[in-house]
């Protein structure tokens, strides 16, 4: 029998050889295949593949899980938990607007960088956060409490406040809290952690850069410092090695006691975000009849316009027919959560003038050296998810990861604008014009090159935008505590 780990290995060799093999195609030839005409077969199979169905937990939760659910659910919006006393998960996360802000960036103490995507049904996820720097929601959870631009806490004062505050729910849960707690509120580690690239990757960046006064830039910088650009760069992009803290001075024992019971924060918060789940939408609507027609009679084109119901029809059918054809969308936007899960270039030039994120490249690093990932001690896996495994063999010297954010899910994305990583597309046509060009030079890396232009007329545009805007649906998420 082949070993896991070898077998992991020959699986991603495998599909790396199928993926560079279509990339070497020239693009002409890709483009001539992908506009041969779908068979109504095909979309019939792309809509099975697509319809949602989430997974069952049975009748009713047992009681531990649904008083895990109420006590993260009290963290989620419990505001305390924030240096300012003014922020909390759901400032972010918000459920009337399917658990985002509608902002460009998002604004805890101060504004960031990065767009919030939507928690909705974020229980199918593998990677977190837009570079995927977290392998699982508990994971994701402990990271915003830390980072000085949206919390500003620390676990020092998540443990301190759940002593004070929630001690009873959480020994129940748990077990015994520590005897002694720091009573010192400026204990708290950096803000967010770094993990520096390797030259070698930091090189190809500076390379690749995009905006080239921001190169002129570095260049400058490493000449009057007497430093090599690619030092410079690696300050700008994954941050300058994190001083000790006060933490970090404090007795192995006491430091374990405390990151236990940040990690079952975590926990509480994770099972709270994985109730939040979307239902209903025009699509599912849609796919429920077709499956419902093909079980009576088959499908076939009448069948599909019989199936159409309030908020899917002609329109939509007709973008679902784009979608999974002529714009090869289901490269990346597969199954029912519309994502592959997975890290693209998708060539958006640079908006900053100072300085570049790396991506998905920066964001392995991280996963890999987070004391909560799901190899560590105080976050890990009796199943190992696809995530987990693959963690041990990510790639993180890999030129693709450059510059390459998170596939998004498309569900619910009438409430989740702006769109993108940084938020640049105030609309969802704005975006899908991006998608019909391609005409920018990416911020840093080089954009997908499976990624060509949808070259569509704008009937074929509105038409793909009825049918993501049909991938909206009800919002429903645990409602007891």
């Amino acid at each position: 029998m082949i070993p896991r780990k070898f077998a992991n290995r020959l699986v991603g060799l495998a599909i790396l050889s199928v993926i560079v093999y279509f990339s070497w195609r020239p693009a002409s030839q890709v483009k001539s295949a992908r506009a041969q005409p779908l068979s109504q077969e095909a979309v019939k199979i792309a809509i099975s593949n697509m319809r949602l169905r989430h997974p069952s937990t049975g009748s009713t939760a047992d009681k531990k899980s649904t008083a895990l659910m109420t006590l993260g659910k009290r963290f989620f919006f419990d505001k305390k938990l924030s240096a300012n006393g003014q922020v909390s998960c759901a400032t972010c996360h918000q459920p009337e607007k399917s658990f985002t802000d509608g902002r460009v960036t998002a604004v805890g103490i101060a504004t960031t960088g990065m767009n919030t995507p939507t928690l909705v049904n974020s229980y199918f996820g593998q990677w977190f956060f837009w570079d995927g720097r977290s392998d699982s929601l508990e994971a994701q959870a402990l990271g915003p409490v830390e980072n000085a631009l949206e919390h500003g806490f620390s676990r020092v004062q998540v443990a301190t406040l759940i002593a004070s505050d929630y001690k009873k729910e959480y020994e129940e849960l748990f077990g015994r809290l520590p005897a002694a707690l720091p009573t010192d509120p400026a204990v708290r580690l950096p803000a967010s952690p770094h993990s520096m690239v390797s030259n070698e990757v930091a090189a190809y960046a500076l390379a690749t850069l995009g905006n080239q006064d921001f190169q002129k830039q570095v260049l400058k910088t490493a000449q009057s410092q007497s430093k090599q650009p690619v030092e410079i760069l690696r300050t700008s992009s994954a941050g300058a090695p994190e001083p000790k803290t006060p933490f970090d001075q404090r007795p192995e024992a006491q430091k374990l006691e405390i990151n236990i019971v940040f990690a079952n924060f975590g926990r509480a918060v994770a099972e709270f975000e994985r109730s939040i789940e979307t239902t209903d939408s025009p699509f599912d609507l849609f796919a429920d009849n077709v499956a419902k027609n093909e079980k009576n009679k088959g499908t076939n084109k009448e069948d599909l316009n019989s199936s159409f119901v309030a908020g899917f029809g002609a329109a939509e059918l007709r973008g679902l027919e784009l979608f999974v054809g002529r714009g090869n969308c289901t490269l990346c936007h597969q199954g029912s959560h519309f994502t592959d899960q997975q890290f693209h270039n998708i060539g958006l030039m640079a908006l900053a003038t100072d300085h570049v994120d790396l991506g998905r490249t920066q964001g392995m690093l991280i996963a890999r050296n987070s004391e909560f990932n799901c190899r560590g001690k105080y976050l890990p896996q009796k199943s190992p998810s696809e995530g987990c495994r693959e963690l041990e063999f990510l790639e993180t010297e890999s030129a693709e990861a450059v510059g390459a954010f998170k596939t998004p899910t498309l569900r619910n994305l009438r409430d989740t604008g702006p769109y993108g990583h940084d938020g640049r597309f105030p609309k969802l046509i704005d975006i899908l014009q991006h998608y019909n060009h391609l005409a920018m030079p990416p911020a840093v890396g080089h954009t997908e090159e499976l990624l060509l232009p949808l070259d569509f007329n704008q009937a074929e545009l509105h038409d793909l935008e009825s049918l993501l805007m049909s991938l909206s649906g009800s919002v429903t998420f645990f409602k007891g505590g």
